[in-house]
């Protein structure tokens, strides 16, 4: 058994370009660093993505974006297909 799995964060986001920064630095500042981060924009039409590829450049984990039209909360968190542990 893995000791160490891989663990999928999955963060839905809608034009929270003031708030995005603040969670991704949360998630990059936990202990646990076998991690990859799937971020499912459902529709922004502010900065969200400017700072999100940004944030990217300063981890070495894997940053998925995914970007839909806007179609909810619920639908963003059903997008992604992953396989680790799901954090939501």
């Amino acid at each position: 058994m893995n000791k160490n799995p891989k663990v999928s964060i999955v963060l839905p986001t809608y034009n929270r370009a003031k708030l995005i920064m603040r969670a991704l630095y949360s998630i990059r500042d936990q202990n646990y660093n076998n991690w990859e981060l799937i971020i499912v924009d459902d529709g922004s039409f502010d900065n969200t993505k400017h700072l999100i590829d940004e944030f990217a450049k300063t981890v070495n984990q894997n940053i998925i974006y995914i970007y839909q039209e806007n179609r909810g909360a619920g639908s963003a968190r059903n997008v992604s297909a992953h396989p680790g542990p799901s954090i939501s």
